[in-house]
C-alpha cells in the first residue's frame, strides 16, 4: 500500500473518530502543513491518538499555496507545521502566516526537526505559539500543548500577552532596584572603612555581603531576561586575544582563591592561538561563571584552566577550541548533572543552604555557549571534584 492511500485512509479514519466524538465539549479543528507525506502521516497518527481532545483535520498539505488556499476557507483552531530543516525559507512560511490578517491570531504549533537553539529562538521571535521536536511529537505532548494553551477557543491570547508584558517588565525592574541597591552599598563601603567598634563593624561587613549577593543575583536576572529575549542581537564578533582573555579572568579570581588557600593553574598549547573573532563579552561571562563555581565551591587544592585545540567530528571546516575548568571541590551527583542548567536550579537543597546564589550562573554560561554555536560539558563525582568543558568554534586572526 502507497504512502497516498495510507494518507487518505487516515483522513478517513480522523472524519469518523470526529463524527463519533461529538459529545466531547472542545473540538479542535487543524490544519497540517509539512513537506514530508511520511511526516503528516505521523502527525495524524498521533493526533488520532489524543485522549482528551478530538481533533479534526479540516486541512492537509504538502504543497504550501494548496495549504494557503485551505485555511483561507476552512476555520481552524491551530495550525501545526513541520518544518524539515533551518532554512530562511521555512521561518518566511511562518512569518507570512503571522502577516496575514485572517490566519495571524491562530496559533502555531511547529514541529521541528531542527534542534539548534537559534533555530528554536527564530521560531518563537516571530510568533510560533510552541515548538516539538518531530521525534518529542506524541500524541500525549501534542495533546498537553494544545490542553495548556486553550487553542480551540483562543481564551489564552490575552493571559499570553499579559504574561509577555510581566516577563518583560521584570529585567527593568531589576534594573531599577540594582540602581537603588548601589546608592546603599556605596553608603555601606563608606561606613566599612571608618573606624567602627566591633559590632557595628560587623553589621556593616554582614550589610555589603549580603546587598553585593543581591546585586549578583539582580545582574544575574537581567542578564538571563536579555538572552531570552533579545538573543539574536546579543551575538558580537570582537577581535581578542585568548591567552590574553583567559590570564586577566584567572588573575581577577586569584585573590579570593588564595584566601581560600587554593592555587589555580592556567595551561595553554605550546603553540598559541592568539587573536581570534568572537563575542568577548559572552566569552568573559562563561569562564567567568565556570571559575568563580570552582572557587566557590573548593576547599583544598588546585583548579586547572586548560585551554585545547579541540578537534571535532564534522566536516564543516570550522575550527574549535576547548576551554576546561577542573575542580577539587564537593563535586555534583549523577543524578543531578542533568538538571544544574535548568534557570533557578542548584544541584540539591543543601548545597543551596551552605553556598547560596541564585542558580541563575550555570544556564546563563550554556545559552551564552549555545548562541555561539558551542556548548558546555560536565562531569563530576562526589567529594573528588567537577570538570566543566567548554567547547566553541572559533575564528582565528
Amino acid at each position: 500500500m502507497n504512502i497516498d492511500s495510507i494518507l487518505q485512509r487516515s483522513v478517513a479514519e480522523e472524519n469518523t473518530v470526529s463524527a463519533s466524538n461529538q459529545n466531547i465539549k472542545n473540538i479542535t479543528r487543524v490544519a497540517l502543513f509539512d513537506r514530508d507525506k511520511d511526516d503528516i502521516f505521523l502527525t495524524q497518527r498521533a493526533l488520532k491518538a489524543a485522549q482528551w481532545t478530538a481533533f479534526e483535520i479540516v486541512a492537509s498539505a504538502t504543497n504550501w499555496d494548496s495549504f494557503l488556499a485551505s485555511i483561507q476557507t476552512r476555520p481552524c483552531h491551530c495550525i501545526i507545521i513541520g518544518l524539515s530543516g533551518k532554512s530562511a525559507q521555512a521561518l518566511k512560511k511562518v512569518e507570512a502566516l503571522k502577516n496575514n490578517p485572517s490566519v495571524k491570531n491562530i496559533p502555531i504549533i511547529a514541529l521541528c526537526a531542527e534542534e539548534s537553539y537559534d533555530y528554536i529562538a527564530s521560531l518563537y521571535k516571530i510568533g510560533v505559539t510552541f515548538v516539538l521536536t518531530k521525534s518529542a511529537a506524541t500524541s500525549d505532548a501534542i495533546e498537553q500543548v494544545i490542553l495548556k494553551e486553550r487553542l480551540n477557543n483562543h481564551s489564552n491570547l490575552p493571559k499570553a500577552r499579559n504574561a509577555q508584558q510581566q516577563v518583560e517588565l521584570l529585567p527593568m525592574v531589576a534594573h531599577d532596584i540594582r540602581t537603588m541597591l548601589n546608592g546603599v552599598l556605596g553608603s555601606a563601603q563608606v561606613l566599612n572603612q571608618l573606624d567602627l567598634p566591633e559590632a557595628p563593624k560587623k553589621m556593616t561587613q554582614a550589610l555589603l555581603r549580603s546587598g553585593n549577593n543581591l546585586r549578583n543575583f539582580l545582574e544575574n536576572l537581567m542578564t538571563y531576561s536579555s538572552l531570552q529575549h533579545s538573543y539574536h542581537d546579543l551575538v558580537k564578533n570582537d577581535k581578542f586575544h585568548l591567552e590574553f582573555l583567559l590570564e586577566s579572568i584567572v588573575d581577577d579570581q586569584q585573590s579570593l582563591a588564595k584566601k581560600k588557600g587554593l592555587q589555580i593553574k592556567l595551561f595553554t598549547p605550546r603553540e598559541e592561538i592568539g587573536f581570534i573573532q568572537s563575542d568577548q563579552t559572552k566569552m568573559l561571562q562563561i569562564v567567568t561563571n565556570l571559575l568563580s563555581n570552582a572557587v566557590k565551591f573548593s576547599h583544598k587544592g588546585a583548579i586547572e584552566v586548560t585551554l585545547k585545540k579541540y578537534e571535532k567530528q564534522e566536516n564543516s571546516g570550522n575550527k574549535y577550541i576547548s576551554i576546561s575548568v577542573k575542580d577539587s571541590g564537593v563535586g555534583i551527583a549523577e543524578d543531578a548533572l542533568s538538571r544544574i542548567f535548568d534557570p533557578f536550579t542548584q544541584a540539591d537543597s543543601l548545597v543551596k543552604k551552605k553556598f547560596g546564589g541564585s542558580g541563575l550562573g550555570l544556564a546563563i554560561a550554556r545559552q551564552n555557549a549555545e548562541s555561539l554555536g558551542g556548548d558546555i560539558m560536565v562531569k563530576s563525582i562526589i567529594d573528588q571534584g567537577s570538570n566543566f568543558t567548554l567547547i566553541l568554534p572559533i575564528k582565528t586572526v
